[in-house]
């Protein structure tokens, strides 16, 4: 990709620390080693197919009832970390066995993001999610159905996890995204009837949210797996946090939005819209397919990744120190509020989803999937893919704090805050208006304040009597 800075903003130091980056690539343009890895990449699949398959008919014929005491046996299913024991594993049938080892020796591949982004490549010509294999497991097609009889309208939408809250964090998120003036799907997954608490019910049939009942199995605090009703079959992934858990439902409700739709993917508890954030996009008839994504970053005047204790720790324990010395200079990108094109926001739930599913940061204590975030997109691969870019225009923008549809605020306060970057939203860092709406760096209002409740005692009153 050809990356260009266009625009940068804040103060002399800021403005070296965070350039606006259009990373996109003209289909004109020949990369000599794309080109060498797109022949190089059909092989290597080839050849792995080949030594899981030779694998599989070992495990077949050895792993059985009489073999129980092979060595070899006994070191695949140590390599492969099986908790069963060897007996009720020769129970199982050839097939079984054999696409239980498929399953396990792909899942611990150190390369599968990047592995499963070439076989995206070579297999998922379409541009609609109706029929793409999901990253793992197969298309869902007896899966979870929204609550009281909605349906998705297919055209814009917003996607949140949302569940275990009362209603006035309800009303926050959704009744003042509702008085901008975006009537289009607000997607939620939220608790089943029977846990919600008193009124959510009724105000998410108000308010016409497209809401999903969800609910997990869990072995401990925040290891948790999806139940098999939510996809129709049992969840393909182990048990992980929530942050990890969320994008198997942005995946699975994506497959309800056309090439020319937006999709904004936001924390729920933390957010509310002064302005329709899908205002300034072209009306739905008139788009054409293109692949735009938008990320939004903190406050690079006040920390950077390397500077900010827990996002050095989400990048260098998960990634490596080499990986956090490449990045620590960098703006911090939220993961809690991600915008774009269907084509765009397709490829980043993919290629978070694989990621995760290749690095699984949770097993080393990182419970975050911001780490994901900063570390994919530093590293290009957010990029469109070279099958996007032979059909469509391509690009990744990130936006300073204060700019853009999302404003993300959260970090200007706190403990670690520096003493000469610390005061008042509206005096010191002139980012309200005498109304006490909060301001992007143009002083027009922002459409969606991210992260809002490091001010809760300047902000909740007046989110809660003005907004909704």
């Amino acid at each position: 990709s050809n990356i260009r800075s266009y625009r940068s903003y804040g103060n002399k130091r800021n403005k070296n620390l965070l350039k606006q980056s259009n990373q996109s690539s003209n289909s004109n343009k020949s990369d000599k080693s794309s080109n060498r890895s797109g022949f190089i990449a059909p092989i290597s699949v080839i050849l792995l197919l080949i030594t899981i398959l030779s694998l599989g008919v070992y495990y077949n014929n050895y792993y059985t009832n009489e073999n129980t005491n092979d060595p070899t046996a006994k070191l695949l299913a140590t390599l492969l970390g099986e908790h069963e024991s060897a007996m009720s594993l020769g129970q199982m049938s050839a097939k079984e066995k054999t696409e239980h080892l498929i399953e396990r020796l792909t899942s611990y591949m150190p390369d599968i993001d990047m592995f499963s982004n070439h076989i995206n490549r070579f297999t998922n010509s379409s541009t609609s999610s109706e029929h793409q294999l999901p990253v793992l497991g197969p298309i869902p097609t007896e899966g979870a159905k929204p609550l009281f009889g909605m349906t998705h309208r297919g055209t814009d939408a917003i996607f949140a996890l949302a569940c275990n809250y009362p209603k006035n964090f309800y009303q926050r998120f959704v009744g003042s995204l509702r008085k901008s003036g975006f009537s289009e799907d607000i997607v939620l997954a939220v608790s089943p009837i029977e846990k919600m608490k008193p009124g959510v019910e009724k105000y998410l049939q108000e308010t016409n949210v497209i809401s999903y009942g969800f609910d997990v199995d869990c072995v401990g605090k925040d290891n948790c797996k999806l139940k098999d009703d939510f996809l129709g079959y049992p969840d393909p992934r182990p048990h992980r946090t929530f942050a990890n858990i969320r994008y198997a439902l942005y995946e699975y409700w994506l497959r309800n939005y056309r090439d020319t739709s937006y999709v904004l993917i936001l924390d729920f508890r933390d957010t509310f819209f002064q302005k329709d954030p899908f205002a300034g996009l072209p009306v739905f008839s008139q788009r054409q397919p293109v692949y735009d994504l938008r990320l939004f970053a903190e406050n690079a005047q006040v920390k950077t990744i390397g500077t900010c204790v827990y996002n050095a720790l989400w990048v260098g324990r998960c990634f490596g120190k080499p990986a956090l010395a490449a990045l620590k200079q960098y703006p911090v990108l939220c993961s809690g509020s991600t915008f774009g094109s269907y084509l765009a926001i397709n490829h980043y739930i993919r290629t978070m989803l694989s990621s995760m599913d290749s690095i699984r940061c949770w097993l080393k204590g990182i419970e975050s999937d911001q780490g994901y975030q900063n570390y994919l997109y530093y590293n290009g691969y957010f990029s469109p893919p070279p099958e996007i870019l032979k059909k469509y225009s391509g690009n990744v923008t990130v936006f300073a704090q204060g700019d853009g549809v999302v404003n993300t605020i959260g970090a200007m306060n706190g403990k670690r805050v520096p003493k000469d970057k610390k005061g008042p939203l509206d005096t010191f860092w002139k980012a309200r208006d005498n109304e006490g709406f909060i301001l992007n760096n143009d002083g027009t209002r922002s459409a969606c304040v991210h992260q809002w409740d490091r001010w809760y005692k300047d902000l909740h009153k007046f989110v809660d009597s003005k907004l909704f």
